[in-house]
């Protein structure tokens, strides 16, 4: 590796190089002398010591002078990081930590750092997100320990948390309804009407949520969620809008945190609204190791709808595992048996899901994820409308990619694929939909 010494810089060169191969220092006025047999893992093993005698000028000095490629380069960004926080300016070196994951997403040690300046700055959520990949590749005993107690903080000192997402939304099928021109009724074909039958349309989503968590004591909290959508659609008669308030008690216990939420909801379609309603979900989250955690949950919810013979109770258990295989590769997998009982027998049913997702950075900055969701169901009553008991197969694929180094204004671009398809045993029932959404997303 070589040196880039210009001659106002040569006498600072010369005198990290004596301090590295421990001869005496040269006078600084002497400008004749060109240091060119130090190394540049010399140089850097010595910028790594003036930081830690808190001297960060002398070794920012050093660390610019230098030019480096592969590993010693990553080495040489990652102590700038440390001389940019040093002199109070940690979102700089945030910015920085985060280019070195752009092209090396595996590197735990610049993982760490990264998730402790964030939590510095009060970044919470991506704070845990990084310290989770960090924590799967199993540091150290006393690393592990620092890092499970960041992870606690976070926990406890949330305050405020945003998000919003704005996206285009191309969806072939906004009404979920058949593509069939018609349907047997009663033995006999019957012609759907336009509205009836599958619309393709072009819209704009904006979803936005907040949150706010309150420390009531030393192990309970108030954590209350706002959240909602709204799609804008050409023909404005599948306009989908949907409001949900959930204030969460929250109790953090030696094995996981308790949280007994409530919640509250409605929704419109059309302009008109569709349905309300409200429930309670119990949950636990529990880290079982290292790698993986475990979220576990049972809810009930009561909902009206417009039309009342859909009104029902619905009653949820299920349980959800995250695993980290690497500092950039993690991975899901859920079970959720829900039992429906609706005022009208026909729409009352039983189904069993299954949820299974894995998530990647990329070099470049690319980080993709998939989710795929499968729920068969089996409705309780045979009407004579139909002459046979509906049997739904319902299944969802979701591929998101977003770009790690790219933002406008602290928003990243995202972009997402979903193709969903119900297969039945009523005709009326049958449906395949693509949607694809481009936009932008932040979480404040």
């Amino acid at each position: 590796m070589s040196l880039s010494a210009p001659a106002t810089s040569r006498a600072l060169l010369l005198w990290a190089t004596c301090l590295c191969l421990g001869l005496a220092q040269p006078a600084l006025a002497d400008k004749a002398v060109v240091a060119e047999d130090v190394t540049a893992q010399q140089l850097l093993a010595l910028a790594a010591r003036l930081l830690e005698d808190d001297k960060a000028q002398d070794a920012d000095a050093i660390l610019q002078q230098l030019r480096t490629r592969g590993a010693e380069e990553i080495e040489r960004q990652f102590l700038l990081a440390q001389v940019v926080e040093k002199q109070f300016a940690p979102r700089k070196a945030i910015a920085i930590l985060r280019a070195i994951l752009v092209d090396q997403p595996t590197l735990t040690r610049v993982r760490l750092e990264l998730g402790r300046l964030l939590f510095e700055t009060k970044q919470y959520t991506a704070a845990r997100y990084h310290f989770d990949l960090a924590l799967s590749q199993a540091p150290s005993g006393a690393v592990s320990a620092n890092v499970r107690q960041y992870l606690r903080e976070i926990d406890l000192r949330r305050g405020w948390q945003a998000a919003l997402e704005v996206r285009l939304v191309p969806d072939s099928n906004a009404n979920a309804a058949p593509a069939a021109a018609s349907v047997e009724l009663f033995g006999l074909p019957f012609e759907l009407s336009d509205e009836a039958r599958a619309q393709s349309q072009f819209g704009l989503a904006v979803d936005a949520s907040a949150g706010f968590r309150h420390q009531l004591n030393a192990k309970s909290r108030l954590n209350m969620r706002l959240s909602g959508g709204y799609v804008a659609y050409e023909n404005s008669d599948f306009n989908d809008a949907s409001l949900v308030f959930a204030p969460a008690l929250e109790r953090v216990l030696k094995r996981g945190i308790l949280s007994v939420e409530p919640i509250v909801f409605a929704r419109w379609f059309g302009g008109q609204r569709f349905n309300a309603g409200g429930g309670l979900t119990v949950s636990l989250r529990q880290r079982l190791s290292q790698k993986m955690s475990l979220l576990s949950f049972v809810s009930v919810r009561h909902t009206d709808y417009a039309l009342s013979s859909l009104n029902s109770q619905t009653y949820q258990l299920g349980a959800n595992v995250s695993r980290a295989f690497t500092s950039a590769t993690f991975a899901q997998f859920g079970l959720t048996y829900t039992a429906n009982q609706a005022r009208d027998a026909f729409f009352s049913y039983h189904a069993l899901g299954a949820r299974f997702g894995i998530g990647r950075e990329f070099s470049k900055g690319v980080t993709l994820n998939w989710q795929g969701d499968i729920r068969p169901a089996l409705y309780r009553d045979v009407p004579s409308l139909f002459g046979r008991r509906r049997k739904d197969l319902f299944a969802q694929s979701t591929l998101s990619l977003t770009k790690r180094d790219w933002a406008l204004w602290g928003f990243a671009p995202v972009f997402r694929y979903v193709y969903a398809r119900n297969a039945s045993s009523i005709d009326l029932y049958r449906y395949g939909r693509h949607r694809g959404e481009l936009g932008f997303t932040r979480a404040f």
